[in-house]
């Protein structure tokens, strides 16, 4: 029998410009936190085989937090172009 693979897609390429501010969306804070690291929290549970995290240009920032993370999934990075 086949073995199913499993894949989150986390959508991270909002800026974040209607909140009024230059950080990307996802690393806004919640909780002393940013978001992206309470998704990654809930995906160690869920153990994808792999996890794509969708970026936009310039969006180095969410890639550091990404690095420096104990908690990540296997993360593959997909950066998008500007359309």
């Amino acid at each position: 029998m086949k073995k199913h693979r499993t894949v989150a897609i986390v959508l991270a390429a909002g800026l974040g410009t209607r909140m009024s501010s230059t950080l990307p969306k996802v690393l806004h804070p919640l909780g002393g936190r940013p978001m992206l690291l309470h998704l990654f929290e809930t995906l160690s549970h869920v153990l994808p085989d792999t996890t794509v995290l969708v970026t936009g240009p310039d969006m180095d920032s969410v890639s550091g937090v990404v690095a420096n993370n104990k908690l990540k999934p296997n993360v593959c990075l997909l950066y998008t172009s500007p359309s």
